[in-house]
């Protein structure tokens, strides 16, 4: 008879992690990915409305906050915990910061 696979136990593993790592599900993660979206989808909309059409220099502060937000975020990812495909939480800066470096950093870097 065939047995049917058991999904990953979750290890919850008590250990102490930094105040300087944010968690996958806390408020302030969910609150700067939802404030990266929307600056995202701003740009989505007004670079091709500034190619087209130019703009205003009143709108040069704005793009350089944009700019700003984006080069934070950068930064801000070095201090992602993510979770393994197993289930593991990864808390560990050192851990955390060498994911970042061979994931995403290369793409968020260029763009």
């Amino acid at each position: 008879q065939m047995q049917m696979a058991k999904p990953p136990e979750k290890k919850f593993v008590l250990e102490e992690v930094s105040p300087w790592i944010i968690m996958p599900n806390s408020y302030t993660r969910i609150l700067w990915d939802f404030t990266m979206i929307v600056l995202l989808f701003y740009t989505i909309v007004y670079l091709p409305f500034k190619i087209g059409f130019g703009t205003s220099e009143a709108w040069d502060n704005v793009e350089l906050a944009v700019d700003i937000l984006f080069i934070v975020d950068i930064v801000v990812s070095f201090f992602l915990a993510y979770e393994t495909l197993d289930g593991q939480m990864i808390t560990d800066h050192k851990s955390v910061a060498e994911n970042y470096l061979k994931g995403w950093f290369t793409v968020d870097l260029v763009a």
